[in-house]
């Protein structure tokens, strides 16, 4: 009868759409788990080098300690403070993600200019690493306003990491 054929058809046609919407939604939850997966790795290549850095130099102060000059002693523990500050960025992401993903970053938002915030980034990266005192900044004054609501620690931490990008993947 036509009404049962078109019942059928509407029912075919619904599954259809929804088998559609499925596989849509698994691509996305696909390449959502691809760049977990990716983000880990390269996270783990990161967090790899400091924590050998400072495994092998607290190994060598506590088996040669008596052994060493006083100049290399300072030498190590230098060694092992600037590789766990090289840690530390590392691990606060991996907190920032976790809060995100559970919905529980808190943002403070107010105004600020973006201006501002780049210009304290570029202030703070000089102040925190040694392998940026050669470089010199060139910040053009917008004819605009660069006013925006938003968190400044959360635009700082974004300003540093392109600079802190821009350097790690820049020629001498």
């Amino acid at each position: 009868d036509a009404d049962t054929d078109r019942l059928v058809a509407e029912g075919e046609q619904l599954v259809a759409e929804q088998t559609q919407e499925i596989r849509a939604a698994k691509e996305a939850a696909d390449l959502t788990n691809q760049a977990k997966t990716d983000f880990l790795v390269n996270l783990s290549e990161s967090l790899r080098n400091p924590m050998h850095a400072i495994l092998a130099f607290s190994e060598m102060l506590s088996n040669s300690m008596s052994d060493l000059s006083e100049e290399k002693v300072q030498q190590y523990i230098r060694f092992i403070n600037v590789s766990g500050k090289r840690l530390l960025p590392f691990l606060n992401d991996l907190m920032d993600i976790s809060r995100l993903e559970l919905g529980g970053m808190r943002f403070k938002m107010a105004e600020h200019s973006l201006l501002e915030l780049a210009k304290q980034a570029i202030e703070e990266m000089r102040i925190h690493s040694k392998g940026i005192e050669g470089f010199e900044f060139e910040i053009v004054e917008p004819d605009f306003d660069t006013t925006v609501a938003c968190d400044s620690q959360r635009i700082i931490q974004v300003f540093q990491n392109l600079f802190s990008n821009a350097f790690k993947f820049s020629a001498e």
